[in-house]
């Protein structure tokens, strides 16, 4: 059997082995010729698995990708979530602290500091009963120890009653990130302390009134009223334990 150019089988020779005869309109050992068709499925078949795979990459890469977009905005969430800043500051934002001056004086003198650690709300606090107050040392807002017999020295411990309400200088506003230092000479006639001891002093209280604002954002008429809706608060406060001497 030969195959032409054109698609065409050709066979030549007697009938075949089978015992089928040639047609009886064909005369004995004339050549005859077949024309076989190419099997149209067979493309049919090859175009229908290009499309499957094209169709199983397309899937994949989609997939792929679905996964990474999700991975990504997982990601994000939750780099948003970590970078959330509570506008409410807690009792921890305000720090307090005590340390003596230096270099020694005579009577001894501490700096109070107080530190808004919030990075963006600033604060305003009342200073009645605080180490702010100017009358801190009669109030027993501080507490001095002999060192010596480990005895505390007497406070007056005064309760004073104010007028309401406060005057606009009993507030201070510590801006974010910032601190505020007062200084407190220790020569209250009334500690009794000694000259040529050692002492310890920690001041220990609360906080009457906190504001989450600044003092223009908390208002005149809230600051009066000892109210408003900036989040006022009463905190405690302790600081750490600092020896002197007088």
């Amino acid at each position: 059997m030969l195959l032409d150019d054109t698609g065409v089988a050709t066979r030549q020779g007697p009938p075949d082995q089978t015992g089928s005869s040639p047609p009886d309109n064909l005369p004995n050992g004339t050549n005859r010729t077949f024309r076989l068709s190419l099997c149209p499925w067979r493309g049919n078949m090859r175009n229908a698995i290009y499309s499957i795979i094209s169709a199983i990459i397309i899937v994949v890469f989609f997939l792929k990708s679905n996964s990474s977009i999700a991975s990504s905005a997982r990601n994000m969430a939750s780099s948003s979530h970590l970078q959330v800043i509570d506008p409410h500051p807690l009792s921890s934002t305000l720090q307090l602290s005590i340390a003596e001056k230096s270099p020694a004086t005579s009577p001894p003198t501490i700096l109070v500091t107080a530190t808004n650690l919030h990075s963006q709300t600033s604060l305003t606090l009342l200073t009645w009963d605080s180490p702010f107050d100017d009358k801190a040392l009669l109030l027993g807002v501080f507490r001095l120890v002999d060192l010596s017999n480990n005895e505390a020295v007497p406070s007056p411990n005064l309760r004073i009653n104010r007028a309401l309400p406060p005057p606009r200088d009993a507030f201070l506003e510590i801006r974010p990130r910032q601190a505020i230092t007062k200084e407190i000479v220790l020569d209250n006639p009334a500690m009794k302390m000694q000259r040529g001891k050692d002492y310890s002093v920690q001041g220990k209280g609360q906080w009457k009134a906190v504001w989450h604002a600044s003092v223009t954002d908390v208002g005149d008429d809230n600051l009066k009223k000892m109210g408003g809706g900036t989040g006022v608060s009463t905190w405690a406060f302790e600081t750490e334990v600092v020896r002197i001497k007088t």
